[in-house]
């Protein structure tokens, strides 16, 4: 059961390592796939990414402005440590390649330790923003409400209109066949 795991392990690992490989767009700039996690938006993921954009609204104090720095920080490391992470992986995977018999207890054990890191990484992150949150007040909380709840409006508009599609295409191959 436990190969098994690890088989399902290895692979999906390939699978989120081509899916971050990031093709150059037309204008030579790295152009991400929209998904969840920590580069969905500039910011934290979750309800505090994108909160950059009414930063400028929020007409913070030095206090807390203090603390959003210190909550973008935390974002930014976070994301370098995920890259880099991403790489090691890949050379890992390159050196494993390389061998005759994969080590796939090894490949395993690396992706666990990743996956602690990143989640340690994670609560540094949600820890932050929660402070620079709790700093602001009763309107600005207001403020930052009113853009997560449009952020969630406009994320669940867009899973109906992709489930929509979804079944438009199952529809259209079923009477293909």
């Amino acid at each position: 059961m436990r190969l098994i795991h690890t088989l399902i392990t290895f692979s999906l690992l390939g699978l989120v390592t081509a899916a971050h490989a990031e093709p150059a767009g037309h204008d030579g700039r790295m152009h991400r796939p929209m998904h969840h996690g920590m580069h969905a938006m500039k910011g934290d993921a979750g309800p505090f990414a994108g909160l950059s954009r009414i930063k400028g609204e929020l007409k913070l104090s030095a206090a807390q402005d203090a603390k959003w720095a210190e909550a973008e920080a935390a974002t930014k490391a976070a994301r370098e440590s995920l890259k880099q992470q991403r790489e090691q992986m890949r050379s890992l995977m390159a050196a494993e390649k390389q061998q005759e018999i994969l080590d796939l207890a090894k490949l395993d054990r690396e992706m666990d330790a990743m996956r602690d890191q990143a989640r340690a990484a994670h609560d540094v992150v949600r820890g932050k923003w929660l402070a620079a949150y709790e700093s602001l007040t009763l309107e600005q909380k207001r403020t930052v409400s009113a853009h997560i709840k449009n952020k969630m409006a406009r994320m669940e508009a867009l899973r109906t209109k992709f489930k929509e599609r979804a079944e438009q295409r199952q529809k259209h191959q079923r009477t293909q066949s």
